[in-house]
């Protein structure tokens, strides 16, 4: 049962997240937006995603620094969602490696 709660509160996230896209395009097809309104709407996903990191970072080790780091990277050529994808998987690697060092001593 616990499971299902997961996937359907995922599911839900994931519907209300799409709705919201599809509101913006709906609202915005008949109108030329401006150059200002432009670089609103451009800057908006990474300083979204910067407001859900952030926070994390203050008790993040060196694994989830560097993540964060590379996201930085990432972001500067990627789209959003490869650049998050790749700097999770570094996160999760450099874990593994520290904990993996740790370990042995």
């Amino acid at each position: 049962m616990h499971d299902a709660t997961v996937i359907l509160a995922i599911t839900a996230m994931a519907l209300v997240t799409y709705a919201t896209r599809l509101a913006g395009y709906w609202l915005t097809r008949h109108r030329r937006l401006s150059h200002d309104s432009r670089a609103l709407l451009t800057a908006m996903p990474p300083a979204t995603m910067a407001a859900l990191i952030t926070p994390g970072l203050i008790t993040a080790g060196p694994a989830d620094w560097s993540a964060a780091v590379a996201l930085l990277l990432l972001a500067s050529r990627l789209p959003m969602v490869p650049a998050v994808a790749l700097s999770t998987a570094i996160a999760l690697v450099l874990r593994a490696a520290i904990s993996a060092g740790g370990a042995g001593s």
